[in-house]
This record gives C-alpha cells, sequence and structure tokens, in this order.
C-alpha cells in the first residue's frame, strides 16, 4: 500500500479543481488533496496544513501562480517542497515558451500542461515526493 501523501492543489475554477482530484484518487487513493481557489488561498492553507507537495496554476485572481511559487521559494519551512505549475495553455511551442519561463524563473520544479494532469502524480512518484535536484521542463515544452 502506498504511503499517504497530501497534495496542495491551487486552482480558480472549482470544476476542474473536481476534475483534477477525480482523476487523481482514482489512480492513488491514499492520496490526501487539499484545495485552494487561488494564490493567495494557498498561503492561508501552507499555514495552517502540513503537505507534500504543492500543484498550482498560473492565472489566478489575487495572488497568481508565478508569485504563489516565487513566495514559497522564500519560506524556509517550504522551499524544500516540490513545486508543479500546471497551466493552461493551447499546444503551440512559443506560448509555451512564454508561460513557463516565468514559472521556472520563480522556482517551479517542473511545469505540465492542465490536460496532462494525470501526469503529476508519477512525476511525484519518480520524485519520491522530493524537490528534484534541477528544474526539469515537464509536459510544456518536452512534449509538444
Amino acid at each position: 500500500m502506498s504511503e499517504p501523501r497530501t497534495i496542495l492543489l491551487v486552482e480558480p475554477e472549482e470544476r476542474v479543481r473536481n476534475y483534477i482530484k477525480e482523476g487523481w484518487l482514482a489512480k492513488r487513493a491514499t492520496l490526501l488533496v487539499i484545495e485552494a481557489e487561488n494564490g493567495a488561498a494557498a498561503q492561508d492553507r501552507l499555514r495552517e496544513h502540513s503537505v507534500d507537495a504543492i500543484v498550482t496554476a498560473n492565472f489566478m485572481p489575487d495572488v497568481n501562480g508565478q508569485e504563489l511559487i516565487y513566495w514559497i521559494r522564500q519560506q524556509p519551512s517550504l522551499m524544500h517542497l516540490p513545486v508543479i505549475a500546471l497551466p493552461f495553455m493551447s499546444n503551440v511551442v512559443d506560448e509555451a515558451r512564454k508561460v513557463t519561463r516565468p514559472l521556472h524563473e520563480a522556482g517551479a520544479d517542473s511545469v505540465i500542461l492542465k490536460f496532462h494532469f494525470k501526469d503529476v502524480l508519477s512525476t511525484l512518484e519518480r520524485w519520491r515526493w522530493q524537490r528534484p535536484q534541477q528544474q526539469e521542463p515537464g509536459w510544456a515544452l518536452d512534449h509538444l
């Protein structure tokens, strides 16, 4: 049986959060998903809960994904956590590069397009739920 893990899922749209969460739980029953609708709410959740990984959308009101990742990387108690950015974009290489570069610069360990959300769990398993030694381009650039 897999060790229980907790992911903070930051996504502004509730129906998308539910869809992603259901997809993850179908793959891993021992997963606890804590939800936040934007970066400001995510900061609150991270003050209240201990998590094993953070998965965040980019375009959100209040604090966006890039700002959230930057904030996480400045917090001594959180900077060790793996962070995966999960932006939504069309399958266009130039657009992917334009969106992923700032997310990597903010400190995202990988960027996986939102429609490849099921790859998040396999990525975290491959990383053994630890922050990788170096950033990975992820699905945003590798699979276009």
